[in-house]
């Protein structure tokens, strides 16, 4: 996968949450939203809230072809877990190429870059985690959580 991203000229790297990205990055989540009946509805401007309350728990990975932004996947640092919280996809450019699995792969590099324990994927395609050796774990309410991620969920509930 690795060799045909190379071949496809695509590229997953960590960037700084620039705001002048974010609404185009939102775009990109929404499709995935909209493709998949994502049915959690979120304020327009939640990447920037998060940002504004997460702070360094908050990393953007930006996939690119030739340059021009195709995918990003926001992930979310919660003490010892990373999680894959928001994917999102230029469809017209990313369906049948590498870019989806060269996103988790870079989301995996930054969790073990930052030493974590976990790497929460969400729902992304369970044949694609096998490939990573994953292990099967029942959800838990976000909500719930007195950590990065429930502020973050609080922040969705409040929008």
């Amino acid at each position: 996968m690795s060799r045909r991203a190379e071949r496809e000229d695509i590229t997953v790297e960590q960037a700084p949450l620039a705001s002048q990205e974010l609404p185009f990055l939102w775009r990109l989540i929404g499709n995935v939203q909209r493709r998949h009946n994502g049915d959690t509805p979120y304020a327009d401007d939640l990447l920037e809230r998060a940002l504004a309350i997460l702070g360094t728990d908050v990393h953007l990975l930006v996939a690119r072809q030739s340059g021009d932004t195709i995918g990003c996947v926001v992930l979310v640092h919660n003490q010892d877990e990373l999680i894959a919280k928001w994917l999102g996809l230029d469809y017209d450019r990313t369906l049948n190429t590498a870019t989806y699995f060269a996103s988790l792969t870079a989301s995996v590099d930054v969790a073990i870059r930052l030493g974590v324990h976990r790497l929460r994927l969400g729902a992304t395609a369970y044949s694609t985690k096998q490939q990573f050796g994953v292990a099967v774990d029942d959800r838990v309410n976000a909500v719930l959580l007195p950590t990065a991620l429930g502020r973050l969920a609080n922040i969705a509930r409040a929008a």
